[in-house]
């Protein structure tokens, strides 16, 4: 398979002119860096940078705040280079499909999609995309409001459409620094921009609803507290070390842990019968390799070696069987490719035999054979800054190994940190199908949740929760956990624990 033919959208089949209000020539780097991507994936698409259209004055967040970027410089060494002011003329004019001008002609006017920072009378008949207006703010203005927005109040990145919300998007990993999050909303933004732009997503009306901003000591209690947690994380590495483990739970509600030698980790785990397949994480590199162990009276630990090793990390060992015939496909996204292993002697015996993907970074794949179709569900990380837990993107395809996938036309199907990165393999229960996921909003690894899947065809998805697993319910002193798998008798899990260094 190409994988330059992967399309991740369902694409219209004519792309309208694209213009973009802004108030000046000045615009905050990650914009800019936005639009420049923008322009070399559509470069038969006309982008328009109408400047001096935006009347009114904007609110500004308290100047008395502006310190704080000191110390995020400073203390947690935050590059914030996403908020530096820059000049469109001398880094868009390279670019022959992006035009600049006060006011696009009369035809592309009226025919053209329209991004706005701030609310104007909309004219009949066009269509007006409402962002937050600080989302133009650069220098220490962009770092507070982002801050204070997104970060310390936890407001989605919302965009409004005729009074209501059409886009809700819960990019944040808030235990991530002001760095990473910034990274995340410009592949959000991005990602929000092709789907009102350029794709057939049919995008859903919801209520407006209004967020209070908080007063300046408000904010910065809000933002000590959340410094405090950093600084308290970084001390605490100092004796200890974050180490994943797994746990077996059997019929009788009876927990196992499970952990290799040394001070290595195990996490992903999957479960054929009395096979447990997993991710060990080398204490030394992080490195992940898989491994398969045999388990005795349902839940102890007999032996355990290794299957796969490579030069870069694996992750996520994915394992189902077609045509009698034992598969593999395990998250290589440090490779940029997507990998089929087949087993020559099931479970400890595997053999490379093809890329299914290259040039693609795609996470936590998981198929589903359903209704005579293969279902995938996959992130797909498509910037090197953006992030890899809110955008849950759905191929479907008779033969995923061997021919195209169709992008689903829902894609991104889930566009939330908390519910869009999977978290093991689907299953039914009582005749209904289930998808586990991960909540990444609070941190990394904050909770398992269960989706009910509602609706799932070629035209359609959703999917509604159902249950929610805390680490803290499994014990063992745990607070991260991110993966569950099932069979028969038996449920495993992974989990993470602060355990001493010495």
């Amino acid at each position: 398979m190409d994988s330059k033919s992967l399309k991740y959208i369902d694409r219209k089949e004519c792309i309208k002119p694209l213009v973009i209000n802004i108030p000046s020539k000045v615009l905050p780097a990650w914009l800019v860096e936005v639009i420049e991507i923008l322009a070399d994936d559509y470069p038969n698409a006309k982008i328009y940078l109408a400047y001096n259209r935006l009347n009114g004055k904007r609110e500004k967040y308290n100047k008395l705040l502006w310190p704080v970027t000191f110390i995020e410089k400073v203390v947690f060494r935050q590059k914030l280079r996403a908020f530096k002011p820059i000049d469109i003329n001398a880094s868009l004019s390279e670019k022959e499909n992006v035009l600049f001008c006060e006011t696009p002609d009369e035809e592309t006017e009226e025919n053209a999609v329209h991004l706005c920072f701030v609310k104007n009378e909309t004219p009949s008949g066009k269509e007006r995309f409402y962002f937050p207006e600080e989302l133009l703010d650069h220098g220490s203005a962009g770092v507070i409001s982002f801050l204070c927005r997104f970060l310390l109040r936890k407001e989605p990145y919302q965009i409004v459409s005729e009074g209501n919300v059409i886009w809700n998007h819960r990019f944040q990993t808030l235990e991530y620094g002001i760095d990473k999050n910034s990274g995340f909303f410009k592949a959000a933004f991005k990602q929000s921009v092709e789907s009102i732009w350029c794709s057939n997503k049919q995008l859903q009306k919801t209520v407006l609803k209004s967020y209070t901003k908080p007063g300046f000591w408000f904010s910065c209690f809000l933002w000590s507290k959340t410094a405090l947690l950093r600084v308290n994380k970084r001390l605490k590495r100092i004796l200890f070390y974050k180490r994943w483990f797994v746990i077996i739970k059997n019929q009788q509600n009876r927990l196992t842990k499970l952990v290799p030698a040394r001070k290595d980790g195990w996490a992903d785990p999957f479960i054929i019968d009395k096979h447990l397949f997993v991710e060990q994480i080398d204490d030394g590199s992080g490195k992940g390799h898989l491994v398969a162990a045999s388990l005795n009276g349902g839940s102890e630990l007999s032996e355990y070696a290794t299957i796969v090793k490579e030069d870069f990390h694996l992750s996520y060992p994915n394992i189902f069987q077609l045509e009698n015939n034992w598969y593999m496909i395990p998250e290589s996204a440090a490779d940029k490719s997507l990998r089929l292993y087949q087993a020559t002697d099931f479970p400890k015996g595997w053999k490379f035999l093809k890329n299914i993907q290259t040039n693609a970074r795609l996470l936590d794949f998981t198929p589903f054979y359903y209704n005579d179709m293969w279902w995938l569900f996959t992130i797909s990380k498509r910037m090197d800054d953006g992030g890899s837990y809110d955008q849950l993107f759905l191929f479907y395809s008779k033969d995923f190994i061997n021919e195209e996938w169709e992008a689903h036309p829902q894609n991104p199907i889930v566009t939330d940190s908390s519910a869009a990165r999977p978290a093991g393999k689907l299953y039914f229960e009582n005749g209904q199908l289930y998808r586990p996921s991960q909540n990444c909003f609070d941190r990394y690894g904050g909770s398992l949740k269960i989706n009910r899947i509602v609706k799932l065809s070629k035209e359609e998805y959703q999917e509604e929760l159902v249950e929610e697993i805390s680490p803290e319910i499994l014990g063992m002193n745990a607070h991260a956990v991110h993966t569950l798998n099932r069979d028969n008798k038996l449920t495993v899990y992974d989990a993470q624990a602060w355990e001493f260094k010495f």
